[in-house]
């Protein structure tokens, strides 16, 4: 497993949203749940990518740690504004294993701008509350698209990784 688990980092989500003693759910609380459920899929992906690139075997040496952090935040928001399109880029197509994406990883890449949003403004914006609920949303949405990056196939998983660390030019 990568050094950052996206398990352990949803477990923590979930240990952040246990009842507190008394009163409501303190805003530090809440706000570190939503940035660790997003975290546990950003750091999926980033291990993901490096494991497929580079091999698991490799972990922890200078070119697999060198793909891990070659990935940045608006990289996957890049990928879905592509999956988002009615058609993939002809650029894109080529490239594609079936043309298309299939709906587990077009339901993985629209979770991730909603995601990336509520994570900026949980963690650099002082104005909103939030809610008990609203942190239990982004651990379970966080948690689907785990579960949906894991229900698409391999082929599928590699174009996605493919396209985020390799984008095609015209």
């Amino acid at each position: 497993m990568p050094i950052l688990n996206p398990d352990h980092l949803f477990q923590q989500a979930a240990r952040l949203l246990e009842s507190p003693r008394s009163g409501p759910a303190r805003q530090v609380d809440l706000r570190r749940a939503i940035s660790a459920s997003y975290y546990g899929v950003f750091h999926m992906i980033l291990a993901a990518a490096a494991d497929t690139v580079v091999g698991r075997v490799h972990r922890g040496t200078a070119r697999y740690i060198r793909v891990y952090r070659s990935i940045e935040h608006k990289d996957l928001k890049t990928i879905y504004d592509m999956i988002k399109r009615p058609a993939l880029p002809v650029n894109w197509n080529t490239h594609a294993p079936s043309g298309e994406f299939m709906p587990a990883i077009r339901r993985f890449a629209e979770t991730v701008p909603w995601s990336q949003d509520l994570r900026h403004t949980a963690d650099y914006d002082p104005g909103p509350r939030f809610h008990i609920n609203d942190a239990r949303s982004a651990l379970q949405i966080a948690r689907s698209a785990q579960k949906d990056w894991r229900a698409a196939s391999v082929e599928q998983r590699d174009f996605f990784l493919w396209l985020l660390l390799f984008r095609p030019r015209a």
